[in-house]
């Protein structure tokens, strides 16, 4: 499910430098991943588009904070307001 898929984004964005994008779950990626990934682009961290992101170089020293462009739970909780939740993303 969208759990699994967006793991699996972290695991290999955490591991490999990059990713390939599920087009099932694009709806979920531009309403909660893009806006933080144009962010993280705009600052030469990564390079993406609609079915892949990459790492740059320099986006390699900030794993963490690209990856949390993907958690979900963290992502729903800023954009509505609530209590912040610990996400179990990795």
């Amino acid at each position: 499910g969208e759990d699994e898929v967006f793991r699996r984004y972290i695991h290999d964005i955490s591991c490999h430098g990059k990713t390939v994008f599920v087009p099932a779950y694009r709806n979920r990626l531009e309403e909660y991943s893009l806006p933080e990934l144009e962010k993280l682009k705009s600052d030469g961290l990564v390079e993406f588009d609609k079915n892949q992101i990459n790492v740059t170089k320099e986006g390699r020293n900030f794993i963490r904070n690209i990856c949390h462009a993907f958690d979900l739970h963290m992502l729903k909780t800023k954009t509505t307001g609530g209590v912040p939740l610990y996400s179990k993303a990795i």
